[in-house]
């Protein structure tokens, strides 16, 4: 058990989880790790019952967790799967130490997150973690970050350069843009928004979001001779 407790403790595996095997792979660099979960409490997702059996023995699923000693670790589990007695449907149980849309632990996924609050690029910490450079784009990708609910005294905008679009439905793909929009605080130095485009529509769209009250606090408007920043410059 002692041997148990400080190997979960090293791989910072959650307490109830049991490593039942842990396999070393010098050449390809990585840990593998076999582990056994304890039962979930059963909850259909769809109707809220507690009236769930166990249908199968589930499926095996391997995901990436935290590096260790240098090297990437993947964790294979049993994921049980459930039926509602009451609603006939089936779902996979639900396990909070498993991201819900990536195939990584929430560990990897924070440790990743907390690493583009630095200067780095996504190859260096794609290194830092020992995945690919895919895998922290797609963890990138799964932040959203509403819209703030208020508009600066001092409102600032300019136009910087970069590689993203904005998603076309019809098209199905995304319209790449050179260049975007970023919105600051003139008076306390602060970023306050990003958008994707700088065309006078977009922009003229994002800041209609606000309610006329919201945009008759702005005192201040600051930005350069582009024609889409200039012409939304009208008073409200």
């Amino acid at each position: 058990m002692a041997r148990h407790l400080s190997t979960k403790r090293l791989y910072q595996l959650p307490p109830d989880i049991t490593i039942i095997s842990s396999v070393e792979s010098p050449a390809q660099n990585r840990i593998d790790l076999t582990v056994e979960t304890p039962p979930q409490e059963r909850i259909c997702p769809h109707c809220g019952s507690g009236n769930c059996i166990v249908k199968d023995s589930g499926r095996m699923q391997t995901v990436r967790h935290l590096p260790s000693a240098n090297r990437s670790v993947f964790v294979t589990f049993r994921h049980r799967r459930f039926l509602c007695k009451d609603c006939r449907t089936t779902y996979y149980e639900s396990l909070d130490w498993i991201h819900d849309r990536l195939r990584m632990t929430t560990a990897l996924v924070t440790d990743i997150c907390l690493q583009f609050t630095e200067m780095v690029s996504v190859h260096e910490i794609a290194k830092m973690e020992h995945v690919t450079d895919n895998a922290v784009t797609s963890v990138f990708d799964t932040i959203s970050i509403d819209r703030p609910a208020t508009l600066p005294k001092s409102l600032c905008v300019d136009e910087f350069k970069g590689e993203t679009g904005i998603w076309n439905p019809e098209r199905e793909h995304f319209d790449i843009n050179k260049f975007h929009c970023n919105i600051t605080d003139g008076s306390a130095g602060v970023l306050v928004d990003v958008l994707p485009a700088i065309t006078k529509d977009y922009v003229v769209n994002y800041f209609m979001q606000y309610p006329l009250e919201e945009r008759r606090k702005v005192k201040y408007f600051c930005c350069n001779m582009h024609s889409g920043f200039i012409s939304f410059a009208i008073p409200v």
